[in-house]
């Protein structure tokens, strides 16, 4: 199995049990310990400036936000993903200040238990390589609309040319390949240039590290599969926006991994992309299939077992870090948001 279909496959399978956990996404870059204060000025309503090249070569990242509770501090670096290819950045404020701290929260996971053998995790890797088509061995062309599939064909001729196979892949999972490729045309990715001088000061220093996980089991993971393959997704609506979001929105895409690697958070908005990861997520909207195999709300739990996890540790030590989507921090409801309305005080960066 390829690298790309083990992470295709690692896609279904967090959707074959719970609402898609966006995050979108992982990874990215640096902080230092205050942005710029000399923001470039904003358009004129109605005028969006875009870039269409993507930043490379060292950057700064962007800036910290501060949470604190008497004289105990978290720091929260806010990550992006995906980041222009060639980025590398100047990590020494994060390294010091990971040096001063007693423990590093990383990103929460959402973790499915299937306790099951090898030769049975084989059997169920085939399931779920079968439930990433479509039901019925129905092609793309056969379950979207003649409008929908003349987009569709004129996106994979560009981006996708050599991949045949994906015609008998359901929506969703095609719109996700296609988003990937149509990403790395545009010169963005995701380098791992966070993580690495973290870790080094953490495994050098002996810090302590911490994933907060919320973890579901599932007794009958095969009949969870089936039921997948079962289901009619309406998903040609995932494609759709995905394709929206190709045509229109991948400018803004390259406009925020520029203004995250130059430390210019006043210039990032997620709001266009919004619906594309809106309308995926609606795909898993299934209570029936959540209750019966007790699937929480994954976005909900995952965040409430963050705020437990970093509580205790701004409890505990004087200085905690913590590495977060971006998004997440700054979403209305988001880990920000959250934190100030629990009464801690916040310096935004």
């Amino acid at each position: 199995m390829t690298m790309n279909r083990k992470r295709i496959t690692a896609g279904v399978l967090a959707a074959l049990f719970s609402l898609p956990f966006a995050a979108a996404t992982q990874t990215s870059t640096e902080p230092r310990a205050s942005a710029g204060t000399n923001a470039p000025a904003q358009p004129a309503a109605g005028i969006i400036n875009l870039d269409s090249v993507a930043v490379t070569g060292p950057q700064p990242g962007p800036g910290l936000w501060r949470v604190s509770k008497g004289e105990h501090d978290l720091w929260l670096l806010g990550t992006l993903s995906p980041l222009p290819d060639g980025i590398t950045w100047n990590a020494d404020s994060v390294v010091d200040l990971v040096g001063q701290s007693q423990e590093v929260l990383w990103r929460p996971h959402f973790v499915v238990d299937a306790d099951v053998g090898f030769f049975r995790k084989l059997s169920l890797g085939y399931g779920m390589l079968k439930a990433e088509k479509n039901p019925d061995g129905a092609t793309l062309e056969d379950v979207l609309s003649p409008q929908l599939y003349a987009r569709w064909t004129t996106a994979r001729q560009r981006y996708l040319p050599r991949d045949r196979g994906i015609e008998r892949k359901r929506p969703m999972v095609a719109a996700q390949e296609l988003f990937s490729a149509a990403i790395r045309e545009a010169g963005l990715g995701s380098p791992k240039i966070v993580s690495p001088p973290i870790r080094a000061v953490t495994q050098a220093e002996s810090i302590k590290e911490t994933t907060p996980k919320v973890t579901v089991k599932i007794d009958d993971p095969a009949g969870a599969i089936k039921d997948v393959r079962r289901m009619s997704l309406n998903d040609s609506n995932c494609l759709e926006a995905t394709l929206d979001a190709i045509d229109q929105l991948l400018p803004r895409m390259i406009t925020n991994a520029n203004a995250w690697a130059t430390g210019d958070l006043a210039q990032i908005n997620f709001d266009q992309l919004a619906r594309r990861n809106n309308t995926c997520a609606d795909v898993f909207s299934n209570a029936d299939f959540s209750r019966k195999w007790g699937i929480p709300d994954i976005r909900a739990s995952v965040r409430n077992e963050w705020l437990r996890v970093a509580e205790a540790s701004l409890a505990e030590n004087a200085t905690t870090f913590a590495v977060l989507p971006l998004e997440d921090l700054v979403a209305p409801d988001g880990y920000v948001a959250r934190l100030r309305a629990l009464g801690y005080e916040i310096d935004a960066p």
